[in-house]
């Protein structure tokens, strides 16, 4: 890539010099969105994260609003002018990784006035890293290990989070170790769902952010970039017809945010909405909260618990004492154990009242949990390994649990608990359930986190679950989904429990 000389710039003298605002916006170029080599002028967002940076940020934000270009030139310009400072860039991936180098970072080093070269210069470009004479690196890669970092960026952490769980780890433990006491370490990424490290903090930034804390240097300062910021998000296009749905969106937004969105930014988010369907809000967000409410692709029940959450259905469930309680399990010997406890109602609706789950305790744990709840119970669904015997006992789980637990014990068979057929039945009948908000917070994470393997060789989710802390409670609610229809064949004589389930089956 060819880069249009600076050498206009001339040298401007020590007083500006030494202003790293001035800095930013004459002594570097960027190649635009429409392509063109053009000097850096710090847009809104960008400008707001010089003016409060922080010694750990986080930035939950709609798409190409330059916050990586910020970074990018910003670290570069730190390690330009200072000594032994070193900076790093973690992509989501290595293709991200190479462009941000190339299109970021060199290209911005290769642009600067040709007169900066007396004060230092690069010894070292190789691909992903440049080597300064005054002691400065600076680094673009998927991780680091190695090495103590003054400046850090991890970009587009959520996609790392859903996509690369073990990466997001190592990430975390890994990288985040390497930077200094005079650390800048910042986290950018839009929304993936309700999942990982970057769900949780910047849900924990957010909420230090509306208590209006003081910071430590270890806590994140939040900040939020929604769409209608952009003044390049515009239709001007007066033929496109806005839908009532929409207008009353963004009327509600204007509302909660106290600013105007005109006619050509609604006929933009109109149009761009008809492309990007469920993915807007992730993608295009209006406040922190619904960039959370879009499905993640990788997530299996992603869309679902999406419109659960959008429709109002976690709030508060009332016990009926009127009415059985039935229990759907997971069983886990060396890991979770998970609990669910619903209830349903004459309409057909399944009322998700409890959920439990805990590790390595004996079945009587989970016996003595369900008595303590008051519940009067109707039927136990169990999986088919309910019934295997381990070689050192002669009793299988079900014959352990069903004298200790009020209610009819049902084991399912094998060919009931399949895994693909079963993840459909569940998608089908969430759009009947409400969950209790404070009693079944645990497992409706867990459901919404409940996702797919990610293969990094081919750039596509595999069908195989990840196999982690949120599969049991998504296998528990599995086995209650496809269990369903057996609580009217065992209780054929509960009479508000079978109606309600030959309504809901169509019987």
């Amino acid at each position: 890539m060819s880069v249009n000389s600076s050498s206009s710039v001339a040298y401007p003298g020590e007083a500006l010099l030494s202003d790293k605002l001035w800095r930013l916006e004459n002594l570097y170029k960027i190649v635009d969105k429409s392509g063109r080599q053009v000097s850096l002028k710090l847009n809104g967002p960008q400008l707001t994260l010089y003016r409060a940076m922080w010694h750990q940020m986080l930035i939950l934000k709609a798409r190409q609003l330059g916050c990586t270009t910020y970074f990018a030139i910003s670290f570069l310009d730190d390690c330009f002018w200072q000594k032994n400072v070193g900076a790093g860039i973690i992509a989501d991936k290595r293709e991200s990784a190479e462009e941000i180098f190339k299109k970021k970072v060199k290209f911005a080093y290769d642009s600067m006035p040709p007169w900066t070269r007396a004060f230092n210069r690069a010894t070292n470009d190789r691909v992903g890293e440049l080597a300064f004479e005054n002691g400065s690196s600076f680094r673009v890669s998927t991780g680091f290990r190695s090495g103590t970092n003054q400046r850090l960026l991890i970009s587009e952490f959520g996609k790392i989070c859903a996509k690369s769980p073990d990466v997001a780890r190592e990430i975390v433990t890994g990288s985040l170790n390497t930077v200094s006491s005079d650390q800048i370490v910042v986290i950018e990424s839009t929304a993936e769902g309700r999942e990982g490290y970057f769900y949780d903090f910047a849900k924990e930034a957010e909420k230090l952010a509306l208590e209006k804390r003081k910071l430590s240097r270890m806590q994140m300062r939040f900040f939020f970039f929604p769409w209608y910021i952009d003044p390049s998000y515009k239709e001007g296009d007066t033929s496109i017809v806005i839908s009532k749905e929409t207008n009353e969106y963004i009327d509600r937004i204007e509302g909660e945010v106290g600013r105007k969105i005109d006619e050509e930014q609604r006929r933009w988010y109109s149009l761009k909405q008809k492309i990007l369907q469920d993915s807007m809000k992730q993608e295009f967000p209006s406040n922190p909260m619904e960039a959370f409410e879009s499905a993640n692709e990788g997530l299996y029940y992603g869309q679902q618990m999406a419109k659960v959450r959008a429709e109002g259905r976690i709030c508060k469930v009332h016990y009926n004492e009127y009415s059985l309680v039935h229990t759907a399990w997971d069983i886990g010997l060396d890991d979770f154990t998970s609990i669910w406890c619903f209830q349903i109602s004459q309409s057909g609706q399944i009322q998700i009242i409890n959920f439990y789950e805990n590790n390595e305790e004996h079945p009587r744990h989970y016996a003595q949990w369900l008595d303590s709840q008051g519940y009067t119970f109707g039927c136990h669904l169990f999986p088919h390994d309910a019934r295997n015997r381990d070689k050192t006992s002669t009793l299988s789980y079900e014959n352990v649990i069903s004298p200790l637990l009020r209610g009819t014990v049902i084991v399912l068979n094998q060919s009931e608990c399949g895994k693909l057929a079963g993840i459909q039945t569940v998608r089908a009948i969430l759009g009947r359930c409400v969950f209790d908000e404070e009693k079944c917070i645990a497992g409706v994470k867990r459901l919404e986190a409940y996702r797919k393997q990610w293969n990094a060789t081919l750039g596509c989710f595999r069908d195989d679950a990840v196999h982690d802390d949120a599969c049991h409670a998504a296998d528990a609610f599995r086995y209650l989904a496809v269990g369903l229809s057996k609580i009217g064949e065992n209780h054929s004589s509960i009479e508000g429990d079978l109606k309600a389930l030959r309504a809901y089956w169509g019987g």
